[in-house]
């Protein structure tokens, strides 16, 4: 009977895991390059930016700035969210575009990503309850 509710409970865990309003996105640029990220919601009435901050990071590598971006599902539906790796010219080095769906509940989905980042692969963004 134990492994019969550890089971479930795990079950509950995991499908809860999936489902959430919020999609946070980490972003890092190297200090001293002049770079930032910005964003562009496709559509507002789905999605709606709930915080953005930047943390400096020291590592042995060197240091860097941390872009953290939170978004809040408002409706169903699906939408993009876009980012770009700007300079001071506004110049864009890099381009990265999240399709994001979110359901009846406002559960948040990323359906598909694609683009360039600075470090090649592209970030996972965290879904949170």
């Amino acid at each position: 009977m134990k492994k019969v509710i550890i089971l479930f409970s795990m079950l509950l865990f995991l499908n809860g895991c999936e489902n959430a309003d919020t999609i946070e996105f980490n972003l890092q640029t190297k200090v001293g390059d002049n770079y930032e990220w910005i964003y562009e919601i496709e559509d507002e009435s789905i999605l709606i930016i709930e915080s953005l901050e930047s943390e400096l990071e020291n590592t042995l590598n060197g240091s860097y700035t941390d872009y953290n971006f939170e978004f809040s599902a408002l409706k169903k539906g699906v939408t993009n969210i876009t980012f770009n790796y700007i300079d001071e010219n506004n110049d864009i080095l890099h381009t990265m575009v999240y399709e994001i769906k979110v359901d009846a509940l406002k559960n948040i989905k990323v359906i598909d990503k694609k683009g360039s980042y600075i470090n090649k692969n592209l970030p996972i963004p965290e879904i949170d309850d």
